[in-house]
């Protein structure tokens, strides 16, 4: 009996070591699904003690630039407005006072490099095969325009100080910290085929400048990315902070922005020999650029990469009309330099 109960010991321990490994070699998988495929959603929350701000990023199709492929990033905002609910209860509650769509981005992959269009050029964002020591420029990003970064300078550079890997969700990612040299701009912990946990692309690390930085006024905090989404890889959530989160809640919340917003627009404007229009529902044909004083500057029939030849206007601002598929005629602005 001891003989034949032996083997059948054998097999049940074997049975039960199975159980408790083969869940814990799934959950250390390294992650190498592509960067941002179909669906890719970034999800970033900052917070003050009256408020809080949420920036989503969303990969909404592709477009041709200069001849590159390029993914389209629509970048939308919520505020919101928190303070203690009325009920007495004692719970801080935030409730979204309002949505706006903040720009279009342009990125694309080539070899584990992510490039980021700016001022009309191609530019380096990430570099998913850096090794410690590593360095590359990066160019200046959020927030665009403001007074207190006017000043900055356009560009910094990071090095990568660690790599490393880190689990989140059940999935594990190789990540890179990264320093700024100058401590100008940054990227912060770069997650490989992720991005910045930091912010969406690079941050200001001035103090005055920035929301996102860690030396940000002690009255603002940031989570940094919170939570993402594609089709590949699920949900995921990258908060530590905040176990209650709901992913799914987070990322699948249509900003008003999203849907009143019409995402059709001119590339590149400025300009001063081509551009190019994007429009999702636009059926071709004629369309007539108008001056300010109303005045028909010039009609042209539109090639199929959409490109208008615009090097014999004057330098000004313009108009363009043109029809677009059960929908009242189209306009958008350039400016000619």
């Amino acid at each position: 009996m001891k003989a034949l109960l032996q083997p059948l010991r054998s097999y049940l321990c074997f049975a039960l070591l199975l159980i408790f490994l083969v869940p814990s070699a799934q959950a250390q998988q390294l992650d190498t699904i592509e960067w941002a495929p179909q669906g890719a959603t970034w999800l970033y929350h900052n917070f003050c003690r009256w408020c809080r701000e949420d920036t989503k990023v969303a990969y909404e199709g592709d477009s041709i630039i200069n001849g590159q492929l390029v993914k389209r990033m629509n970048l939308y905002g919520r505020n919101y407005v928190c303070g203690p609910d009325t009920n007495g209860s004692g719970t801080w509650i935030c409730a979204p006072v309002i949505d706006r769509f903040v720009r279009t981005d342009f990125l694309f992959n080539r070899n584990d490099s992510i490039f980021w269009l700016k001022n009309g050029q191609f530019e380096l964002l990430y570099c998913f095969a850096a090794s410690v020591g590593n360095s590359w420029a990066i160019p200046q990003g959020y927030p665009f325009n403001t007074s207190p970064c006017s000043a900055l300078p356009n560009n910094d550079s990071v090095v990568i100080s660690k790599v490393d890997t880190l689990t989140f969700s059940g999935k594990k990612f190789i990540s890179y910290n990264t320093n700024s040299i100058h401590n100008k701009w940054g990227i912060g912990t770069v997650i490989q085929n992720i991005g910045s946990l930091l912010c969406p692309y690079t941050t200001a690390l001035d103090s005055s400048c920035s929301a996102y930085s860690s030396n940000a006024p002690t009255v603002f905090s940031s989570e940094g990315l919170t939570c993402y989404y594609d089709s590949k890889r699920s949900y995921i959530d990258f908060s530590a902070s905040n176990p209650l989160l709901n992913c799914h809640g987070e990322i699948t919340a249509v900003y008003s922005a999203e849907r009143n917003n019409d995402l059709s627009f001119v590339f590149p404007n400025p300009a001063n020999r081509f551009i190019e229009i994007h429009c999702a529902d636009f059926v071709g044909g004629e369309i007539e650029i108008i001056d300010v004083l109303g005045r028909t500057q010039q009609k042209s029939m539109l090639n199929s990469a959409r490109q208008i030849d615009i090097s014999e206007l004057p330098e000004g601002a313009y108009t363009i009309v043109f029809q677009r598929k059960s929908q009242p005629a189209k306009t958008l602005r350039f400016v000619k330099q």
